[in-house]
C-alpha cells in the first residue's frame, strides 16, 4: 500500500504503465469536473466518479486480485483501514467478476485519506475503504481507478 499527496502523484508512475494513465484521468476529471459515474476505456483500465457519506461501523475488507486499486480523494475525508491478505479470514469466495473478495480480522494500520490524497492498493493489500475518521461521518467525492496487472 502506498499513500502520498497527489502532487506526488507523477512520482510513482513509472512502476506501472496504468499508473500514467490514471494520473491522466485524474488530471481530466479535475479540470472538468467530471460527473460521478463508470468510465471504461479499455479492458486494462477503468475510473469510477462515487460519492458518498463515510460509515461508523463498516466491518468488511476487500481485496482484488486482477486490478491495482487507487483511490484519490477530492472532498471529504475517510479512514482506509488495511492489512496484508495473508493474516486475515476470508468471507467469501473470489468474485471473479466483480474481481474482489471479502475479509474479516484485525488491521495492521490506517489511513486518513484527505482531499488531495490517495492510496494504492495492491492485490495483497486488503482495504476498508468509506470509514469515518473518529466516529464523524464525512461526504467523500472520490476517483477510483482500477489498472489490471
Amino acid at each position: 500500500m502506498i499513500t502520498d499527496s497527489i502532487n506526488n502523484f507523477k512520482l510513482y508512475q513509472s512502476m506501472h504503465e496504468g499508473l500514467r494513465k490514471a494520473i491522466e484521468f485524474v488530471e481530466e476529471s479535475l479540470k472538468e469536473n467530471k460527473e460521478d459515474g463508470y468510465y471504461a476505456f479499455d479492458d486494462s483500465f477503468y475510473a469510477l466518479i462515487c460519492s458518498y457519506d463515510t460509515l461508523v461501523d463498516r466491518k468488511e475488507y476487500e481485496s482484488h486480485d486482477k486490478y491495482i486499486d487507487v483511490q484519490f480523494i477530492i472532498e471529504g475525508e475517510e479512514a482506509i483501514y488495511f492489512s496484508d491478505r495473508s493474516s486475515m479470514e476470508r468471507v467469501t469466495d473470489y468474485d471473479e467478476k466483480d474481481d474482489f473478495t471479502l475479509y474479516k480480522g484485525k488491521a495492521d494500520g490506517v489511513v486518513n485519506l484527505k482531499k488531495g490524497r490517495f492510496a494504492i492498493f495492491y492485490p495483497d493489500d486488503v482495504h476498508m475503504p468509506k470509514c469515518a475518521i473518529d466516529n464523524k461521518s464525512s461526504h467523500v467525492r472520490k476517483i477510483i481507478t482500477k489498472i489490471k496487472i
